[in-house]
């Protein structure tokens, strides 16, 4: 077992409630590791990183709440929040692969996958040969170059293959983790749609690569440079599509007997993140339009005297402005019939499951 697999296995074990304080300790100092990761795929739409507070209340008995691993190497990698969804749990939302394809001296493997109709996260592995120029210790940066065409041929995403001339993705961010001792680069995808809820079932997919790079950093007496080292190759790997269960959204609305000051026109959970779009008006256009860069862009989510996080919050304005969405992640999917959002502002919206 890997290094990096086992300690993060040992902090998983600590299920211990966090006083406030610390709490918030470490969020500011997760605000500033953001600040470096994951990467992203730009998109032509104008977004701010804000932070929402979560608060998840129960409508009868639900038992204990625990968090279980997306799984070990693949949540890691992502640095996402835990599915506490107990469907999802039972159904391996998060879906064990085998699928492996060889070129150019070099294995490449789909680990893991999770799809679902708004994101597709993808867990693969590059074993490279012995004394690689890749797996130097001057290398960083990875990349991959793949698509993921669907059994129809449509080409659902495209990561600067040139393999589709439009894919189906409005962002895309990546985590990469080299093992230098075993040979092996592990990369770690989040494809979210372009449009909500528009990423079809994968049937008979595949992922074709075509090169994996890193940027080679060259430090010489008062010289500096960076140069591209790649390796060109064909991998096409199938994806065992039969075994990934398709889950519907939960819709949410607001709650009548709250007195929402914010005009909620949809809210809607998927396994995968929870998206709420509000009707613009003076406050929030202020609002968003104020600096968010000290901001802590995470969602806290509370069951008792525990607290939990889920990050990587988005806020975009949709239709001429007339609307904004917030977008961000999310693993209780269908477990929770009331569900309140506070934002910074002081505002709160009271949702209930529809």
């Amino acid at each position: 077992m890997k290094e990096f697999e086992q300690a993060f296995k040992d902090e998983l074990k600590d299920e211990q409630p966090i006083t406030e304080g610390t709490r918030i300790a470490i969020d500011q100092t997760y605000a500033k590791i953001l600040s470096s990761q994951p990467k992203y795929k730009p998109i032509m739409k104008q977004t701010k990183m804000i932070m929402i507070a979560i608060v998840v209340l129960s409508l009868g008995v639900l038992g204990s709440l625990t968090f279980s691993p997306l799984s070990d190497a693949f949540s890691k990698l992502l640095s996402l929040g835990n599915f506490t969804s107990q469907s999802l749990l039972d159904s391996n939302f998060v879906n064990p692969q085998s699928g492996i394809a060889n070129s150019s001296s070099v294995k490449i493997s789909l680990d893991e996958i999770y799809a679902d109709q708004n994101q597709i996260g993808l867990h693969l592995t590059a074993t490279l040969p012995d004394k690689s120029l890749l797996l130097s210790k001057e290398m960083d940066d990875y990349s991959l170059k793949f698509a993921l065409v669907n059994g129809d041929g449509t080409v659902v995403a495209d990561i600067n293959s040139g393999l589709g001339e439009d894919d189906l993705l409005g962002t895309v961010s990546y985590q990469v983790n080299p093992d230098r001792d075993e040979n092996l680069i592990e990369f770690a995808y989040q494809l979210t749609a372009k449009e909500d809820g528009t990423l079809p079932s994968l049937k008979n997919a595949r992922i074709k690569v075509i090169q994996i790079s890193a940027n080679q950093r060259e430090i010489k007496p008062g010289k500096s440079q960076n140069k591209i080292q790649k390796i060109d190759g064909t991998w096409s790997i199938d994806i065992k599509s039969d075994d990934i269960r398709q889950f519907e959204p939960v819709q949410y609305v607001s709650d009548p007997s709250a007195m929402n000051k914010l005009d909620v026109v949809s809210a809607v959970a998927y396994p995968s993140s929870f998206i709420i779009y509000i009707k613009n008006n003076d406050k929030l256009e202020q609002y968003f339009e104020s600096d968010f860069d000290d901001s802590i862009p995470m969602i806290h989510v509370q069951k008792n005297d525990r607290s939990y996080s889920y990050r990587l919050l988005q806020a975009s304005s949709e239709s001429e402005d007339t609307l904004y969405k917030l977008r961000f992640e999310y693993g209780g999917y269908d477990e929770f019939s009331n569900i309140s959002v506070s934002l910074p502002s002081g505002d709160r919206i009271e949702l209930v499951r529809k």
